[in-house]
């Protein structure tokens, strides 16, 4: 087994099953305290594939690479704005009559080079990727806005086009299809993470950047690679959520960015990077749909389940750290 002072991401490995396990002990604790409150109705049909799978998997797509790019030392506070980007520009590009599958094309590229401008300006100009995102939500929002005075909405053929790959129902009727583009989503990037070199450049850039660039690695054209798929993947999101509603507005995706933090540092990601699980993003996406969910049933005001999430996020980031502390000192 690799040292942890080699790269800072051994230590991410040794401890990414068991933070994978925390999360989803976590899960079951949450699921448990729901049925005990207001029975099975979460477990309904309806609720789960509209409440909870439905939204879950836009948000799980968007995520599973802001997981990524966290343990790679960076944030990416745009995803929510590039998320309504992605929603509305689609919609932009059906009303001017191109087909479905070129507009969905140019969108994809056009979120892909959001990502590089962030990545560069971050990397090439020594600049915070905080501060480089967060004035690219602000900014992206403001295109989102300047594009509509109003709700847009598709053209019905262009609808049907998406639904009937995006939107068909799975499983009895459980789930939708998009479902399993997450899956292959959450798979392909697991592997990546996990099982190649440049999943070890990942952790290498989060762990110790110095030690990365002395032992041959290339950590900032690593962050350059994830930057550009989280714009990508946050666009995606958008396109997928927008043509399943059949419209979109706004103000959709405000404040996606924090919650996606949130499910990345409760799956076991650290805010200092080096750290971190694709499963754990993944399993903390949908902790965050059931807590939601769940409140809404109990009669609990939405108001609430910001603050709610906020206590959830800070036991997780406290559990985490006292975790990681021990099995670092186990390890070294």
């Amino acid at each position: 087994m690799r040292k942890i002072k080699d790269f800072g991401w051994s230590v991410g490995r040794t401890t990414l099953t068991w933070k994978a396990l925390s999360s989803f002990i976590s899960l079951i604790v949450v699921l448990a305290f729901f049925y005990w409150q207001v029975g099975d109705i979460l477990f309904n049909k309806s609720i789960v594939r509209g409440s909870i799978l439905d939204l879950g998997v836009n948000w799980a797509i968007v995520a599973l690479p802001v997981a990524m790019l966290m343990i790679s030392g960076e944030f990416d506070l745009s995803v929510g704005s590039v998320f309504a980007l992605g929603a509305s520009g689609i919609f932009k590009l059906f009303q001017i009559g191109l087909h479905p599958l070129l507009a969905f094309v140019i969108i994809l590229a056009a979120c892909a080079l959001i990502g590089f401008v962030h990545a560069s300006i971050t990397i090439k100009l020594g600049i915070p990727s905080f501060i480089t995102t967060l004035a690219g939500m602000w900014f992206w929002r403001s295109v989102v806005n300047a594009m509509w005075s109003y709700t847009p909405s598709a053209p019905r053929s262009a609808i049907e086009y998406f639904n009937n790959v995006f939107g068909v129902r799975m499983a009895g009727g459980w789930f939708y299809s998009k479902f399993l583009f997450l899956i292959a989503i959450f798979v392909i990037l697991w592997i990546v993470l996990e099982r190649t070199p440049f999943g070890n450049s990942i952790f290498a850039a989060g762990g110790n950047y110095d030690a990365a660039l002395a032992r041959g690695s290339k950590p900032d054209r690593t962050k350059l690679v994830l930057f550009i798929l989280t714009s990508t993947l946050a666009g995606f999101a958008g396109v997928v959520s927008a043509t399943s509603a059949g419209a979109t507005m706004t103000n959709t995706a405000m404040g996606l960015e924090l919650y996606m933090i949130a499910a990345a540092v409760i799956g076991g990601a650290a805010l200092t990077g080096g750290v971190g699980s694709l499963e754990g993003a993944f399993i903390g996406t949908f902790l965050l749909r059931y807590i939601n969910t769940g409140v809404i049933q109990m009669g609990i005001q939405s108001k609430w389940f910001q603050g709610i999430i906020g206590v959830v996020l800070l036991l997780a980031a406290v559990l985490n750290r006292n975790f990681r502390s021990r099995v670092i000192k186990r390890f070294t």
